[in-house]
């Protein structure tokens, strides 16, 4: 069920795990504004942690801000499957391939169109 709040109406979440790393992605929905908003938290499992990570902080930050503006760009999304598109990049599992961002393994980085 769906609650307001003045920072959006929380409209639902998404969990997923892959190779013992974890991601819950969270929804809200600023009707006002006509927007949707992801807010996401992770959890790593160091040891065979496959999922796409920075460890330094700054960069991983970084990071989500250019999947998070990438997963808003796609057109006829809506805020399931964007949340199920952000969580499924970060987590290296497969998307629709209109839904991919490229991502630099070495330098642990996505690469921004």
């Amino acid at each position: 069920m769906a609650s307001s709040n003045r920072e959006g109406r929380f409209t639902g979440r998404v969990n997923l795990s892959n190779w013992g790393c974890h991601i819950q992605v969270l929804m809200y929905e600023f009707p006002d504004e006509n927007r949707v908003e992801l807010r996401h938290s992770m959890s790593h499992a160091r040891g065979s942690c496959r999922c796409r990570y920075n460890p330094d902080p700054e960069q991983e930050t970084k990071n989500d801000e250019v999947l998070r503006s990438h997963v808003y760009s796609l057109p006829y999304l809506n805020g399931t499957l964007m949340a199920t598109t952000f969580a499924s990049l970060k987590m290296m599992l497969a998307v629709d391939p209109r839904h991919i961002l490229a991502w630099d393994g070495d330098k642990k980085e996505w690469i921004a169109p």
